[in-house]
């Protein structure tokens, strides 16, 4: 104590890397010392000592254990906060050193925890939440730095002993949560055992003040319609904290009263813990409340996670507490229930049974707080509304014209929704405007956005029309797109109001000479909306024969493209034809664009065809590359159009010698557009021929695309065969790959000889680039599905299992598949899979396997099947050994493997990772069912048995079940029960006494049945108690005629511990009476407890001695025993 008490300069030692080690050493050495299961000297173990000794060697011996955690704590945070490691220094170290302490949990979490008064998850006993605590500090890395800080979801009160959550909602992430969990466990071990020091009698005669006392009696009495339990007490220099659990489904609540030495205060803490969604929001908003109206004050920030929400009341007298239960009720009545999540500020406010002038006046204080973010929050504001207060309207306008001005996005959203809400209530309409108009000129644009929608707004509701026209002509020539968007929107809604529309006019006049491209495309819609209802043509003819006339080639573009709307509504064709023309010869390619797509416009209207004709004509031999590839898409149209088809032809035949890459693009897409018409097959096919062999691979794909549509038209496969062939030879590697997809083409439409395309993919395989072996073995894929080519396909899959590249690895697995559902292949497929499943390269294990699968389904592969299923079954990859069982499985069903499968599995049992022993002992499990595998289980069980290590002897007893149901082994069964009925481990013991039971039920083991039930009973009264599952099997032994010494002690242990089962004991106990046996020994133990200290425990002895007074026994004990011997005299006359 005193070490540990002055510890300060050793934990100084962890600071420095050079003292480190002998702070280490210091620092387990305590750890050791508070070992729950080592004795220092002649002294009880710790455990022993906390279940038998005084209060107050208790109290001292916790005190103890509470200054290690803290000790431990501070040494882990004096090597953190050092600069003198590197982090990936920090990061080991940090592990390193959480081992013990997560030891330490594992420790006094088996051994000192109680879980009958430490509150769990049904699904998350204690046995299960410390094995999975071991399971995910092992799985944490140690190289990486994040893991020095917390995960950003992690919330340790949710997931620490005692919560009474799902677990596996709550996983630690990284270290740093590791170390924070471990921290919080030990400490709710402490204080779990330091509160069941205390009973509520205790407590009331405590030095303790006086509201505390009051408010735990009330705690005791209230009528709070929920369960809960009082799962710690601690007792610090600083503060006193009674802490209480409440179940909540998958979720739970903690409710802590803290009392504050210093300040002589107290405060209510609360913890809802579980899955945010919604409901955590909601709570905040009534918390919120209640500190507002002064009902509840909150001590501090209200806290609010994924995982979380976390609160602390004031509680300054008794006559807070009412209040406080009923709120908190329906806290936790909301996190169950959805419906009541709705119930926001107005339903706290109803809930307190608020007069109206009081919600009023709550109200106007919250809006005068002009906390803006908050009254926007979850549309808070909507509530204020409902009241239809005069002055509170005025005042909510105030605030949304300040919302307005707001930097934050959803402020501004916020105050714009605010403002349409009281608009539509014809009021704040007025603020709405000139809030509004300000907003339009400010210079950051997404306040000037926000403006706009507002004047949307306003005009939709018929306000603000001379406003909104004025910031709409100004918002036109914005360079922010989404304001030049809402402003012709602006203007759209004037003028179905019938307003706006010279105004309109002007502002697009000089919106489409704007040189921002987003402007003069939102000029064009205004533009558009003009023309809709008839006006604005000869305006926008004019403005757009003058942009023509510009210098800048964005406002030249800006009109071709006013062009396109004015024909699009049948106004300004003669003029477009004109500056169609021109935009042919502009210099510019946005302009040359636009040009072609005005003559697209033209030609819709059904005009300007010989113009184009010719104008696209001349400019296909022009010398800019620019102006040949537009003239080429305007002959595209002109095709799809139906015209020009013997000037496109020949435009295209010459388009395919350029040696621009684009025209030759342009060229085959002329060709494939009059392929469809119908025209220029010969052409097509020698344009193909030309394009599959070209050196660019855009022009090759285009060139295959055209093949495909003439073999639509039943065209060109004799010249693509001819090429195809011939071009194989090309030293161009695109070439060849482009080459064997059309021979892939032309078998599939059977417009090639088998032989013809065999000869290709064989040439192809052997190719040195990857791409031409991999379209090869599709070819191959191909020809085997016509049911051809079956060896040339089998030596080249044979060859690409074994290929450097893993495409060409998995396409060689499915040729092959491919042969063997064919019934070809068979040997080459036996060897490549079972080669790769050899190979140290576990890529294509999973393949290999599924290959297999198809060879065992078509009788083929049995024993090199068996021989790599036996190796996958006991390797490290989770799939590889996922697809060994799914092979055996299928050699199960073939009468096969069952030999080397039990064999691979008796490896498994003693693999050191739990899940993989897990995963053996269900395999076994299936593996008997087919009456298979008992003598290898058998031998494996004896093996993991003798194991050092708890959890190989708790899997061992696990198998030895599963054999026992299967009938089988027996004897080993009842000699492992005698080995680990005395393990030091209670899992094991827990799973030997399971098996024995088994054992019993089924007929055997009555000789040992005595020894188990004597040993089991001395084991008992070892600890000085007994759990269910000894109960239970002492229960099974006596009604079996076996073990009634061990009954009799049993029994009475039952009761004296004060168990749930105790009344059975009390059975067990009548019926040795009967029997005339067990007086002794429960005449013993009884005697033994009535000098105990603790009042329960003497209580449970007069219970006993009660059930022996009855049976005209205990007699003389009572002359020896004052107070027996008054209780005797007192009623029992014998």
């Amino acid at each position: 104590h005193q070490t540990l008490k002055d510890s300060q300069d050793n934990i100084d030692l962890f600071s420095d890397p050079k003292s480190f080690e002998d702070g280490w050493n210091w620092l387990q050495s305590q750890v050791n010392v508070l070992n729950s299961q080592i004795k220092v000297g002649n002294a009880d173990s710790l455990a022993e000592q906390l279940k038998r000794s005084s209060p107050m060697s208790k109290t001292l011996a916790l005190k103890v254990m509470q200054e290690l955690v803290d000790t431990y704590d501070l040494s882990i945070k004096a090597m953190k906060m050092s600069s003198a490691w590197k982090p990936e220094e920090q990061v080991r170290l940090f592990k390193r050193m959480l081992q013990p302490y997560l030891n330490l949990l594992l420790d006094w979490g088996k051994n000192i925890a109680d879980p009958v008064t430490i509150p769990w998850h049904e699904d998350w006993p204690l046995s299960n939440y410390l094995d999975r605590m071991e399971i995910l500090f092992k799985d944490l890395p140690e190289n990486d730095t994040n893991h020095l800080r917390p995960s950003p979801r992690f919330s340790v009160v949710a997931a620490m002993i005692g919560s009474a959550t799902a677990f596996e909602r709550h996983f630690p992430e990284h270290i740093e949560d590791m170390f924070t969990l471990i921290h919080q466990n030990l400490i709710a071990i402490v204080t779990n055992s330091n509160n069941q020091l205390y009973d509520d009698g205790l407590l009331q005669q405590a030095l303790l003040p006086d509201l505390l006392k009051g408010i735990l009696k009330d705690f005791n009495t209230a009528p709070f319609g929920r369960k809960f339990q009082r799962m710690g007490f601690e007792i610090g220099n600083e503060a006193v904290i009674v802490k209480y659990n409440i179940p909540l489904r998958s979720h739970a609540a903690q409710m802590w009263l803290h009392f504050d030495k210093a300040t002589n205060e107290i405060a209510l803490k609360g913890f809802l813990l579980g899955l945010a969604r919604t409901r955590w929001e909601s709570g905040r908003t009534n918390l919120w409340t209640l500190d507002k109206l002064g009902v509840l004050p909150l001590s501090e920030p209200i806290r609010i996670s994924d995982q979380e929400l976390s609160f602390s009341w004031k509680i300054k007298d008794l006559q807070s507490i009412p209040a406080a239960m009923e709120q908190w009720k329906f806290l936790l009545d909301m996190s169950l229930d959805p419906r009541l999540e709705t119930q926001g500020i107005e339903g706290a406010l109803n809930r307190l049974k608020s007069t109206k002038t009081e919600i009023t006046n709550f109200w106007k204080s919250i809006i005068k707080d002009r906390n803006l973010k908050f009254l926007f929050e979850r549309n808070i504001y909507k509530q204020c509304l409902l009241l239809n207060d005069k002055e509170i309207n005025l005042m909510l306008a105030s605030v949304a014209g300040e919302g307005m001005m707001n930097a934050d996005e959803e402020v501004r959203t916020s105050a714009r929704s605010l403002f349409r809400d009281l608009i539509w209530e014809q009021k704040g309409y007025v603020e709405a405007e000139i809030a509004a108009s300000k907003g339009v000129s400010n210079d950051n644009p997404e306040i000037r956005l926000t403006a706009f929608e507002l004047f949307r707004i306003l005009v939709a509701n018929d306000k603000a029309y001379d406003a909104a026209e004025k910031a709409a002509a100004k918002g036109i020539l914005d360079k922010d797109s989404r304001i030049h968007t809402n402003a012709a929107q602006i203007f759209t809604n004037l003028y179905e109001k019938g307003r706006g529309y010279a105004t309109a006019e002007t502002a697009a006049i000089e919106g489409i000479k704007n040189l921002d491209a987003g402007v003069r495309s939102n000029t064009l819609l205004l533009f558009d909306a003009l023309f809709q209802r008839g006006i604005g043509h000869a305006t926008a003819e004019t403005a757009a024969m003058e942009g023509m006339k510009e210098v800048n080639k964005n406002v030249r573009q800006g009109a071709i493209d006013l062009f396109i709307a004015l024909v699009d509504n049948d106004s300004g064709l003669a003029a477009a034809e004109i500056a169609a023309r021109a935009g042919m010869k502009d210099l510019d390619d946005g302009v040359l664009l636009s040009a072609v797509n005005l003559f697209k416009a033209l030609i819709k209207k059904g005009i300007s065809y010989t113009l184009a004709e010719a104008v696209a004509d001349q400019g296909v031999t022009n010398p800019d590359p620019n102006v040949r590839q537009s003239s080429f898409d305007l002959l595209t149209v002109l095709i799809e159009n139906g015209q020009g088809y013997a000037t496109a032809e020949a435009a295209a035949i010459e388009g395919m010698k350029d040696p621009h890459l684009d025209i030759r693009l342009s060229a085959l897409k002329i060709f494939n557009a009059l392929v469809k018409k119908g025209k220029g097959y010969a052409a097509a096919a020698t344009a193909a021929s030309a394009g599959v062999v070209d050196s660019d691979y855009m022009v090759r794909n285009s060139a295959l695309e055209l093949f495909d549509q003439l073999f639509m038209k039943k065209a060109g496969y004799n010249v693509a065969a001819t090429v195809a062939e011939e071009a194989l030879k090309s030293s161009n590697s695109g070439v060849r790959r482009t080459v064997l997809e059309l021979h892939i083409t032309l078998l599939r439409g059977n417009f090639i000889q088998n032989g013809a395309a065999e000869k290709a993919a064989m040439a192809g395989i052997s190719d040195l680039d990857k791409d031409v072996r991999n379209n090869a073995l599709a070819l191959f894929g191909l020809l085997v599905q016509k049911g051809t080519g079956y060896a040339a396909a089998t030596a080249a899959a044979s060859a690409g299992v074994i290929d450097s590249d893993n495409d060409i690895r998995s396409k060689a697995f499915q040729l092959f598949e491919d042969l063997v559902q064919k019934g070809e292949g068979y040997v080459a497929a036996t060897k490549a899979a079972s080669t790769t499943l050899t190979d140290a390269n576990t890529l294509f294990y999973k393949q290999a396997y599924n290959l297999f699968n198809i060879l065992l389904n078509k009788g083929q592969g049995y024993a090199e099947a068996e021989a790599v299923a036996s190796v996958g079954l006991i390797n490290s990859n989770f799939s590889i050994r996922e697809s060994a069982w799914d092979l055996y499985s299928i050699l199960f069903e073939k009468g096969k493997g069952y030999s080397t499968a039990a064999t691979a599995l008796s490896q498994e049992i003693l693999n050191p990772n739990w899940f993989r022993r897990d995963k053996a002992l269900t395999l076994f499990k299936l593996i008997f069912r087919l009456n298979e595998g008992f003598d290898a289980a058998e031998m494996a069980s004896n093996a993991a048995l003798h194991n050092a290590d708890w959890e190989y002897r708790t899997t061992a007893l696990m198998l030895l079940k599963a054999l026992v149901l299967n009938g089988k082994s027996y004897t080993t069964a009842e000699q492992a029960v005698l080995f680990a009925i005395t393990d030091s481990s209670v899992y094991v013991k827990t799973h030997a006494i399971r098996l024995f039971e088994e054992l019993i039920n089924r007929g055997e083991g009555y000789r040992s049945a005595d020894t188990v039930a004597e040993t089991l009973a001395t084991l008992a009264l070892a600890n000085g108690s007994i759990d269910q599952e000894t109960f239970n099997l002492i229960i099974l032994l006596f009604d079996k005629g076996f073990g009634y010494n061990a009954a009799a002690t049993c029994a009475s242990l039952s009761i004296l511990t004060g168990q749930d089962f105790g009344s059975e004991g009390k059975r067990l106990i009548n019926e040795l009476f009967s029997k005339d046996i067990g007086y002794a020994t429960v005449e013993k133990l009884a005697s033994e407890r009535l000098t105990s200290i603790d009042e329960e425990v003497r209580k449970r002895a007069f219970e006993l001695f009660t059930i022996l007074f009855k049976s005209e026994q205990g007699y003389r004990i009572a002359m020896r025993h004052p107070v027996v011997y008054m209780m005797f005299q007192g009623g029992y006359s014998y």
